[in-house]
């Protein structure tokens, strides 16, 4: 942050705007409290106070209270904190600004927290994340790990929004928080087009490092609901023409225990993969499957309501994450299969929708782009190749139109299509050139 603020304040453009330069002043004093250098975060607030000499926005003023508390906090200086996070609240009660002032309770509520005056912390996270929960934000004002964590854990602890709180943590922070208030990070499994296993900036393994088996056991229970199952039934799966003992399980459990250890010697690896009684589980992780199912369906979702730049941002976030079908290097049991089934349709419909969102806004090349990269995966797609012979054929391309068409033809052979049905389907591709369909139509 510290080197993003200097930066902006070297331009010269703050020198023509004092609000400005002095709220760029409180950044860097922010920053340089995060530092401990409590000396140069002080010149940095008396030279941001000095400038405020006329009449500010409220908005303006409400930010700067917020940031004056936050340094102070940092620098452990609570009663000048706690001032002007009060007066940051009392300020916001004249002005519709729900976003500034979720920072300021959060951070007055880690002050508390601090201060161990239990009663009115549990006041301020309560605030805090009710504002959060309402307005749906992800972030609030001068969002800091190095305080929201403290609150989020206060939060559960004391079971004040507690569910919410933890998704806030898993979403935003990648940490599970328990119900005592202890936090342990996600693991991340990427299983889209690849797989990997990540905890926190460390990658633990790849594909590569598993044999088959012990990657069926994973992408079996990530597969699963709730990313469990009775290991009668995680047995039945791997092995289904044949009775196993559970000591297979273990055995394979532990060839991903012993992998990971070989690497990374300080990781609890049975705090992830765990074999509890009767059930065989992943804990504490998040999915990039699951992630993009989650969007996509909250786009279409937006789709349906006629929502159309939410559901565009959806469809965005989802595509950042797909990298191919799930967990392509896993051999198959029921369960990966029909999640592999379930991702590639709603893939599928992502792409499909989110292209006639960018036609209709116009932006022809962008929805090339994207049907062009589905194609490359699945040829044999009608609609697509179909939506993208159209689309060049209406921007006076025929030779691209043509090249969609024999590569779809192609396709198609490959797949066993007898030639009477393959002229069928390029007929109809060709026919319907000049239109679009309804999807824009929920």
């Amino acid at each position: 942050m510290l080197k993003h603020v200097e930066a902006a304040l070297a331009l010269g453009f703050s020198s023509f705007s004092s609000p400005l330069r002095s709220q760029l002043l409180q950044y860097r004093a922010y920053a340089h409290a995060a530092r401990g250098n409590k000396t140069a975060a002080h010149l940095d607030i008396r030279e941001a106070m000095k400038l405020r000499t006329g009449p500010d926005g409220e908005h303006y003023v409400l930010h700067s209270l917020i940031l004056l508390g936050a340094t102070h906090g940092l620098l452990g200086e609570d009663k000048a904190a706690e001032a002007a996070l009060t007066e940051a609240v009392e300020t916001s009660l004249e002005v519709d600004a729900p976003y500034p002032i979720s920072g300021a309770y959060a951070y007055r509520a880690w002050l508390f927290i601090r201060q161990q005056r239990t009663d009115e912390a549990m006041a301020d996270c309560r605030q805090f994340l009710e504002l959060m929960r309402s307005n749906d934000y992800r972030n609030c004002f001068a969002w800091s790990p190095q305080i929201i964590i403290p609150v989020l854990r206060f939060a559960v602890k004391h079971d004040i929004e507690a569910a919410f709180a933890r998704s806030l943590a898993e979403k935003r922070l990648g940490l599970d928080i328990d119900h005592q208030g202890m936090t342990r990070p996600l693991i991340q499994l990427r299983t889209l087009g690849r797989f990997e296993i990540w905890l926190e900036d460390t990658l633990l393994i790849r594909g590569r490092d598993l044999t088959p088996r012990p990657q069926q056991y994973v992408a079996t229970l990530i597969a699963a609901p709730g990313h469990e199952l009775p290991r009668e039934s995680l047995q039945e799966a791997m092995w289904p023409d044949a009775g196993q003992s559970s000591s297979k399980l273990y055995a394979l459990r532990n060839r991903i225990k012993n992998v990971i250890a070989a690497r990374h010697a300080n990781i609890d690896v049975e705090a992830y993969f765990a074999l509890r009684g009767s059930l065989a589980r992943i804990e504490h992780a998040i999915t990039d499957a699951q992630s993009f199912s989650s969007y996509v369906r909250r786009g279409l979702q937006h789709w349906r309501h006629n929502e159309l730049w939410h559901a565009g941002n959806a469809f965005y976030a989802a595509h950042l994450l797909w990298h191919g079908g799930y967990f392509p290097t896993a051999p198959e049991t029921d369960l990966v299969r029909d999640y592999r089934g379930e991702l590639e349709r709603l893939n599928q419909k992502r792409v499909i929708v989110w292209s006639e969102i960018l036609i209709a806004d116009g932006d022809i090349d962008e929805a090339v782009e994207l049907l062009s990269s589905y194609f490359e995966s699945d040829p044999t797609h009608n609609e697509v190749a179909s939506r993208l012979h159209r689309l060049h054929f209406l921007n006076g391309d025929p030779v691209a139109a043509g090249k969609i068409l024999q590569r779809h033809q192609a396709a198609l052979y490959r797949e066993g299509y007898p030639p009477e049905e393959v002229n069928c389907i390029l007929e109809d591709i060709c026919t319907d050139a000049g239109s679009f369909g309804s999807l824009l139509s929920p």
